[in-house]
């Protein structure tokens, strides 16, 4: 063992400190993984898709345009997270059912109006949570700085989508083989699928339970948040509790209505022994219930967690302190050079850094180290604030960085892109993102560089 650090510091990583909690993070990052997979089973993904590609018998830029900003103002009132988790797959199924292929630019255009919305309120993002009770933000006053820089950059991201993918054609050829009106990515006009959408609609009295829950526990996140008193996770747990209560009743209440003449346990074989016939038990009384536990993206709770010891690490050995004094000397030049070097080492700390959860929570510590504090001219007030602002749109749009790991969004997005069979390769990855992040990020700065300016009163 190294003993660079010894037990306080990864009970620190785990429990938080200075009002900054990973597990209650991580809890609610479950919870709600949980409640989108299982609203995700009763097919009601698959019945809006189907329905809207039914109506919208019309020219695919159109409606390109308006699932973009849908999910947009999804991702500022739900958060990133769940528009990952849920939006996801809808776009899967909406460009199936409309027969686009390769659906590259609808995913793209997906994950970037999520993690671009997430910048706009507290809520939206565990990253903005750092931000806010690491300085004693308000709800109000950290919304009114953020929303113009994220809309900017929304409509900003979506042109520069719209002109590289519209000048560009797909090289598979699966297009061709799915019959579509046009070969594009974004056709000029939408297959209408000839299916029945209620026929994908399998578990119609689930999909209302699951919807209302999902906005149940996303409406007390919004609501408790300008509140700070009450941990995020007290409000994700019982909501996925619920929804897996349900689940198990359903699949025990199907259970009951199916009939056969040989029982579960006489077709199993006796060679796995009473574990083996309790597994295949289990598998058939409860298939939708562990189906979905089975998506859980669990593996990615070592990897955060991992994430928050090593800047807690950082802490213990004086890195914090070295990084403040380097930080403080190009600060001290001034709100834009605070602007922008800060949002830039934000985004490049969130994908070499560790996520941008990491990232965020090494940059606050930086930012209320007092050898930082020191570092700064007369003006040091106007630049922290410039500062904290600035890290918490890098901690956003950090996602769009260049690779996977820079948020835990792109990890839980390439996992389920890959449960439907879509690869998409890390050059790929990186390619897209060097398309839409340069100019999103230069409108976004240049705005929230005018409010910090000219608007001191907000």
């Amino acid at each position: 063992m190294t003993r660079s650090i010894d037990g306080q510091q990864v009970r620190d990583g785990i429990a938080g400190e200075s009002g900054v909690f990973p597990y209650d993070i991580l809890l609610l990052f479950l919870s709600l993984a949980y409640i989108a997979i299982s609203l995700d089973a009763t097919g009601l993904l698959r019945y809006l898709a189907c329905h809207i590609c039914k109506r919208a018998y019309f020219d695919g830029r159109v409606l390109y345009i308006g699932m973009y900003f849908f999910l947009w103002l999804a991702g500022v009132i739900l958060g990133n997270d769940p528009v990952i988790l849920s939006g996801t797959a809808f776009l899967v199924y909406i460009t199936r059912t409309a027969g686009i292929s390769p659906p590259d630019a609808w995913l793209w255009s997906q994950f970037v109006a999520a993690n671009v919305a997430s910048a706009v309120l507290v809520s939206s993002n565990p990253t903005n949570l750092v931000i806010a009770t690491g300085f004693g933000l308000s709800f109000v006053k950290y919304t009114a700085y953020m929303v113009l820089p994220s809309f900017v950059s929304a409509v900003v991201a979506l042109t520069v989508l719209m002109l590289y993918f519209g000048l560009r054609q797909p090289k598979d050829e699966k297009a061709a083989e799915a019959h579509t009106p046009s070969y594009g990515y974004i056709p000029k006009q939408i297959l209408n699928p000839d299916i029945d959408p209620k026929s994908l609609l399998v578990d119609p009295s689930g999909a209302i339970f699951t919807t209302a829950v999902m906005l149940a526990v996303i409406g007390v996140l919004i609501g408790t948040s300008a509140i700070g008193d009450v941990k995020v996770f007290q409000i994700g747990v019982p909501g996925a509790a619920l929804c897996l209560i349900r689940d198990v009743c359903a699949d025990l209440y199907r259970r009951a209505k199916h009939t056969s003449s040989e029982s579960d346990l006489d077709r199993f074989d006796g060679r796995f022994g009473w574990i083996g016939r309790l597994w295949r038990t289990m598998k058939h009384t409860f298939p939708t219930t562990l189906q979905t536990l089975r998506r859980l993206p669990l593996e990615l709770l070592p990897f955060a967690f991992g994430m928050f010891i090593l800047v807690q690490a950082l802490d213990h050995v004086g890195f914090v302190t070295i990084m403040a004094k380097g930080v403080a000397v190009v600060c001290r030049h001034g709100v834009g050079a605070t602007v922008f070097f800060m949002a830039i080492l934000s985004i490049i700390l969130c994908n070499f850094g560790g996520t941008n959860i990491g990232s965020t929570i090494l940059l606050t510590k930086v930012m209320q180290s007092p050898a930082f504090l020191q570092g700064l001219p007369n003006n040091k007030d106007l630049i922290v604030k410039a500062g904290m602002y600035s890290v918490a749109y890098g901690s956003n749009l950090g996602a769009l960085g260049g690779t996977f790991a820079a948020s835990l969004a792109g990890l839980l997005w390439l996992t389920i892109l890959s449960h439907h069979g879509i690869h998409i390769t890390r050059w790929q990855f990186a390619l897209w993102c060097a398309v839409a992040v340069l100019p999103a990020v230069g409108a976004g700065l240049g705005v929230l560089l005018i409010q910090l300016l000219y608007f001191k009163g907000i």
